[in-house]
């Protein structure tokens, strides 16, 4: 047998194996709205005809009405029709057959999950039967007392789904869940505190003062008084910390990088003030010795002898004597284990 999936929390909607029923009257879909939401599907004839036309002339053009409904509603489930029977005295669902939103809300409630309440939190796309309006006082008072019922239910499920989500960090989630609460009991002040906050929190500032704009306005126009005072509390709260990954550098890098190109910077311009003067010697009190002043580290059994050649560049090894008519240097041995290459490096590193 095909299955049946009915949605009535939102606009009413009925699909088959996925495809949607669009053929379907408001007197049909009224009808399988009042046997899901009998505990087994079951309802007698009797009351079914009392319920969707009281206006009926007499109960026997009732009872018509009701078999010519049944009919049609049969013939647009196609193969999915026996998933409503009926004898002579009563109609109902087959449960195996059937998968209902309102079922899945309160299963979720009743297992604690935070998982389930996330999942079927989303089934609520709006109020119990949303939009669905027929002649009858006695179909309204049904449908407005089964309406409150089930939508304080789905209300509690959002809000749980909205503070598990916020405990996750998902707070865009979290607040798209707090105005469904917001939009299934709108004079919940505890509702619209949660969706205020979490727009805060989500650093939607604007968003949250309209909301609490909103807020205000209908409470003052409906009800003839303002919000409590956790309302105004909720635009206070601070958003919550950015979780990113850095894409900047810290400033422990940005020092050491300025440090390393600063010593770069005076390593390279010692080297060049060496190669100029190496090709073109400047008499000695032409050449400023504070900035091209500079210390030659060379291997440690150099420092301790003789005059040598580092580079093409003539030293001593003592310390503040010219080498060929032009740079100030002090020789120093080596740092162990740095090789036996003489290293220019300017006085002061």
């Amino acid at each position: 047998m095909s299955r049946l999936r009915m949605r009535l929390l939102g606009v009413p909607a009925v699909d088959l194996d996925g495809q949607a029923l669009v053929d379907l009257g408001p007197k049909s879909v009224a009808l399988l709205a009042c046997l899901a939401m009998r505990a087994d599907g079951r309802a007698s004839r009797a009351e079914l005809a009392g319920l969707l036309w009281d206006d009926a002339p007499s109960a026997s053009a009732a009872r018509h009405a009701l078999r010519q409904c049944l009919l049609r509603l049969r013939r647009s489930l196609g193969d999915a029709g026996p998933a409503v029977a009926a004898d002579d005295l009563a109609i109902w669902l087959d449960p195996d057959a059937v998968d209902l939103d309102v079922r899945q809300v309160d299963a979720a409630l009743a297992s604690g999950s935070e998982d389930a309440a996330i999942a079927a939190a989303a089934l609520c796309r709006g109020s119990f039967c949303q939009s669905l309006d027929l002649d009858g006082l006695g179909f309204e008072s049904w449908l407005r007392q089964t309406r409150t019922e089930v939508d304080a239910r789905a209300a509690t499920l959002a809000r749980r789904a909205a503070a598990a989500l916020e405990a996750r960090g998902r707070l865009a989630e979290a607040s798209r869940m707090a105005a469904r609460c917001v939009d299934l009991e709108p004079y919940d002040e505890a509702a619209h505190t949660l969706h205020i906050r979490l727009l805060m929190r989500g650093g939607r500032r604007q968003d949250a003062r309209a909301a609490h704009l909103a807020c205000r306005k209908m409470f003052r126009d409906e009800l003839g008084i303002d919000p409590g005072p956790d309302v105004d509390a909720a635009l206070a709260c601070c958003a919550a910390p950015a979780r990113c990954i850095p894409t900047t550098v810290g400033p422990t890098f940005v020092r050491w990088r300025a440090g390393m190109d600063r010593v770069a910077g005076l390593g390279l311009l010692a080297g060049l003030a060496m190669l100029l003067v190496a090709i073109h010697p400047l008499p000695p009190d032409r050449v400023p010795p504070a900035t091209l002043s500079a210390r030659v580290w060379v291997p440690a059994e150099a420092a301790t002898g003789g005059a040598g050649r580092v580079g093409g560049i003539g030293w001593r090894p003592e310390e503040g004597v010219r080498h060929d008519g032009a740079i100030p240097s002090t020789f120093m041995p080596a740092p162990q284990g740095g090789g036996g290459l003489a290293r220019t490096y300017p006085i002061g590193c």
